[in-house]
């Protein structure tokens, strides 16, 4: 797994790359899910969105990065889970917990995350739902 850069924790085990794709890997007894429905607070990508806007990389192809919105009290980071062929990537975005309520402003949140190798020719999808990811 590639080190997160930001406050993001991962759920090691439960994302697996096989070949050119990244498999979700349930753990314990589950009952099926309609493929709309958001991830329970008990998931652990409960904090977990799609990857809408564009993956670039930095000059060594190491350091992925995207962005997301958000809101005042929010952050949010990027889990890689590197396989020989493709990496797998899941953003999340946490609620900071504050008093009161949380600025509903409109922010740009950024999200990074540093590869244990190069990207190279891997292919780069979004583990929460299987999309192909093109980096720039």
């Amino acid at each position: 797994m590639g080190k997160v850069i930001g406050s993001a924790q991962s759920s090691p085990g439960l994302l697996l790359p096989l070949g050119m794709g990244v498999a979700l890997v349930a753990l314990g007894a589950c009952s099926s899910v309609p493929s709309s429905s958001a991830p329970s607070r008990s998931s652990p990508y409960a904090d977990s969105r799609p990857i809408t806007a564009a993956v670039t990389a930095d000059a060594a192809h190491r350091v992925l990065s995207t962005t997301t919105h958000g809101a005042g009290c929010q952050s949010a980071s990027l889990t890689a889970f590197e396989g020989a062929a493709s990496v797998g990537l899941v953003l999340h975005v946490r609620t900071r917990s504050i008093d009161g309520a949380c600025q509903a402003d409109d922010r740009l949140l950024m999200a990074r995350v540093q590869l244990k190798a190069p990207l190279g020719s891997r292919a780069v999808h979004d583990a929460l739902t299987g999309a192909t990811l093109t980096v720039r």
